[in-house]
């Protein structure tokens, strides 16, 4: 749509420009040795004014002749047209130049008032035409310019965000590994304090009966039953560790599907928005 409307525009563009370049000739044929305008040839330079509707013009007076000798009648022509013209319509014009070109043989006694719509003669609207292109381009080029600054500057902030989530993420980790090895570290001394205080205890125990059959079994199964205790506790905590860890592997893994999703869909964007324009 943005494509259809810029070549709309440029194509009214170049047709304004046409028309305001646009030249017109008011044809004016003297008699054979006449030099000054009369009545007729003024009262046509009366008419062709208000046809003007109060635009001014830019204007060339040209007076033809077709041989040599009769260069000095078209001279003077052009001096009486250049004074008839200032006294009629001389609001209506600026004279640009005024002269006697050789002409064809059809052209020996005619003038021309060559006009145009003021300022935009082809030389001026060349000028213009340059300067409105020069001044599209250094704007386009200005907000060409800006737009990848902006690109740049939301990539380098989202590079550094996810350096410092990562960073925050492995100082969390070590800090629970950390955590995880004192743990282990208290519970292994309380172990070595436990089994020092029994070995220092066991030689001030009396000396007990002998257990009877039925004693001994209820130990032997209290042992028992101790170590199945023992060991669905180990297994039971195996089991949570090896679940945190596949929670761990689980959640690195969504994060990095979303950061490639998220890529992916400012590609995508990316190329969207080079194909808009």
């Amino acid at each position: 749509m943005k494509k259809i409307i810029k070549l709309t525009t440029i194509a009214l563009a170049i047709i304004f420009s046409k028309q305001l370049s646009a030249q017109d000739t008011l044809h004016l044929d003297f008699g054979a040795t006449q030099t000054a305008p009369d009545k007729a040839i003024e009262d046509k330079i009366v008419a062709w004014g208000k046809t003007l509707n109060g635009k001014k013009q830019d204007i060339n007076i040209v007076a033809y002749y077709h041989k040599g000798e009769f260069k000095k009648f078209a001279e003077q022509r052009v001096e009486e047209m250049f004074l008839s013209v200032n006294r009629k319509v001389r609001d209506l014009v600026n004279i640009k130049t005024q002269e006697a070109l050789k002409g064809e043989n059809y052209q020996r006694t005619r003038v021309d008032i060559i006009y145009w719509a003021e300022g935009s003669d082809p030389k001026t609207m060349a000028d213009k035409k340059k300067v409105e292109e020069k001044a599209t381009k250094d704007a386009e080029k200005k907000k060409k310019d800006e737009e990848e600054k902006l690109a740049k500057e939301a990539k380098d902030k989202e590079a550094k965000d996810k350096k410092g989530s990562s960073s925050t993420a492995k100082k969390d980790e070590k800090k629970d590994d950390k955590a995880k090895k004192e743990e282990k570290k208290v519970e292994k001394k309380d172990d070595r304090k436990d089994d020092k205080k029994e070995k220092v205890e066991k030689p001030k125990e009396e000396k007990k009966p002998a257990l009877t059959k039925e004693e001994k079994d209820a130990a032997e199964a209290k042992k028992k039953e101790d170590k199945e205790r023992e060991k669905k506790e180990k297994e039971e905590k195996a089991a949570k560790e090896k679940a945190d860890k596949e929670a761990k592997k689980e959640q690195e893994k969504k994060e990095k599907e979303e950061k490639a999703a998220a890529e992916k869909a400012k590609k995508e964007q990316e190329k969207l928005d080079k194909q808009k324009k």
